[in-house]
């Protein structure tokens, strides 16, 4: 069976408000959320999982350009990140 995306109709919605990012509240930072970035948040979260000494990392936001974010601040955004998305799952797939 092949499965046929199209750009039209509450799924492209949907992705293109989950892909259109999210403003953290916690940092005040606007983070960019398409495929790629949810790729590179699953890698720098497993990174922190991996190692317990690892303490930062640097993190490429919207309005900010780079910033260092601590490993609780990080995880934080993972948490919001998790929220966006399932917030656009929510207002689009019902």
């Amino acid at each position: 069976m092949v499965f046929k995306f199209s750009r039209e109709g509450p799924n492209w919605e949907c992705f293109k408000a989950i892909y259109t990012g999210f403003t953290s509240a916690s940092t005040g930072r606007q983070f960019r959320f398409n495929e790629e970035d949810q790729a590179n948040f699953n890698q720098q979260s497993t990174l922190f999982l991996l190692k317990p000494d690892l303490a930062e990392t640097q993190w490429k936001t919207e309005d900010a350009g780079i910033v260092s974010l601590t490993r609780e601040q990080f995880i934080e955004v993972v948490l919001e990140a998790g929220q966006h998305k399932q917030e656009q799952i929510a207002r689009y797939w019902t």
